[in-house]
């Protein structure tokens, strides 16, 4: 008798989890159909050339990319890291959506450590840059100098020129 019972409380378990499934797959195909119903999302394509120093064949260009002011310089929304061409004059482009503002935060990771190194006094020892060619007296660039707008349908371009800050 307690085998019986046993095997009842299974099969219980059992069509719990079969309904289960089914429910969760009523809720993903209704999922599925509203993915439909958006519109896709475009893309556009922002051409980037960035002039920098002559560099060793290992060194780096770190690109962050930016969509709000808050997240300037703390959190990007895209991170790429790209091979620095020797000469001097490294291109490259990121697919964005369109028709936002954004700001680009760039550095030249000479001794490609992944991170941009700093004196003690927290000024970078890197040459650094961001888009529209931002520059600040003291500090970093504002998020408002360095936006630029991605429209849809047209091209856009930036020319950053990585600098030291000393």
């Amino acid at each position: 008798m307690q085998a019986s019972d046993s095997s009842h409380c299974v099969q219980k378990a059992s069509r719990n989890e079969i309904m289960t499934r089914k429910q969760a797959s009523n809720y993903l195909s209704l999922f599925g159909v509203a993915l439909l119903a958006l519109p896709p999302l475009k893309a556009e394509t922002l051409s980037v050339s960035v002039s920098h120093q002559t560099v060793a064949p290992n060194s780096t260009i770190i690109c962050a990319v930016f969509d709000r002011e808050q997240d300037f310089l703390d959190t990007p929304i895209k991170s790429l890291k790209i091979n620095a061409a020797v000469s001097g004059v490294t291109e490259f482009s990121i697919e964005l959506t369109p028709n936002k503002g954004y700001a680009l935060s760039l550095y030249l990771d000479i001794n490609d450590n992944g991170k941009l190194d700093t004196s003690f006094l927290g000024i970078p020892s890197e040459p650094v840059g961001t888009s529209n060619n931002a520059t600040a007296k003291f500090g970093p660039p504002s998020y408002e100098d360095a936006e630029f707008n991605v429209e849809e349908g047209t091209d856009s371009y930036q020319s950053i020129t990585l600098a030291n800050v000393f």
